[in-house]
């Protein structure tokens, strides 16, 4: 990279939703976190934002129906589920030019707005964006770098805790229909040394989080769950992991709120139906167990 202000890593993965309450209380019972609610003012679009330390998952839903930022063709295309991801950056207009230099042909920079609800006041964030066009994308979807022009508001201390334990995005897994072709454009897109292609998978290190870019059998393969997200034979983004400081407390709490789950190599898998069209894996965390 020329310039490592232009890309910081993965900054959130968003979640399309068809109901705003709905997919609150659905995650709520998966033991997550939630802080009020956030409206987009040039969008007509909200958001329930799960945080974490480095990182965060964003519900995305319509609350003001017309102007939706393509939301509304997404849930009548796809059905609820991963939309795309949000990339940091530390200046959207070097990550523009940055883009221009890598041969992408990304928006020009807009800004945007989020009311942020909380009770007794209403907190006023601000970002600014660069879009890529999601047909360069390379399988992420809707990819945007995000500049966080408000950053000390986005979080506090109690938002960081969950009953789950989770503690931040580990990897985020998508399914293309050409990983040749996807690892030609994610090379270009993050740099060569970032990237790994092997038989089935195309692996980016976005740092510290993973991007993992499957074939559609190595999908079904690794996420049996995955079947009715791929019935159509669309490749889509189909599930987040999600590093927790106790996995234990994770399946206690799963198991006493009724989410059925399997075990997996390294933690253990929640289907799409709990949350809002999304698969959830859960892995042991580094840090020590709580």
């Amino acid at each position: 990279m020329n310039d490592p202000s232009w890309m910081t890593g993965l900054d959130h993965p968003v979640v399309a939703v068809a109901d705003m309450a709905a997919a609150r209380a659905a995650y709520e019972r998966l033991g997550f976190t939630i802080p009020g609610l956030g409206s987009h003012v040039e969008w007509g679009t909200g958001n329930w934002c799960i945080m974490f330390e480095r990182d965060y998952l964003e519900l995305r839903g319509v609350v003001r129906p017309g102007r939706t930022h393509n939301l509304d063709q997404f849930l009548e295309h796809y059905g609820e589920g991963l939309m795309g991801l949000a990339l940091g950056t530390r200046d959207a207009h070097v990550s523009h030019r940055e883009l221009c230099s890598r041969g992408f042909h990304p928006r020009e920079v807009q800004r945007l707005t989020r009311n942020f609800e909380l009770p007794g006041e209403t907190v006023q964030l601000q970002f600014s964006l660069c879009f890529l066009d999601e047909s360069e994308s390379g399988g992420l979807m809707s990819t945007v770098f995000c500049q966080h022009l408000t950053p000390k508001r986005l979080r506090r201390p109690e938002w960081l805790r969950h009953a789950n334990g989770a503690v931040g995005v580990q990897a985020v897994t998508g399914v293309v229909a050409d990983l040749d072709a996807a690892s030609e454009v994610q090379s270009r897109l993050f740099g060569r040394d970032k990237v790994v292609r092997d038989a089935d998978a195309v692996v980016v290190d976005a740092g510290p989080a993973a991007i993992r870019l499957l074939s559609a059998a190595a999908a079904r393969k690794r996420y049996p769950e995955a079947a009715d997200l791929l019935a159509a034979g669309r490749p889509r983004l189909i599930a987040i992991t999600l590093a927790t400081r106790s996995l234990a407390a994770a399946k206690s709490l799963f198991d006493a709120g009724g989410v059925e789950y399997r075990a997996a190599a390294d933690g253990i898998v929640a289907p799409p139906r709990y949350a809002a069209g999304a698969i959830l894996e859960f892995v042991q965390s580094s840090e020590a167990a709580a």
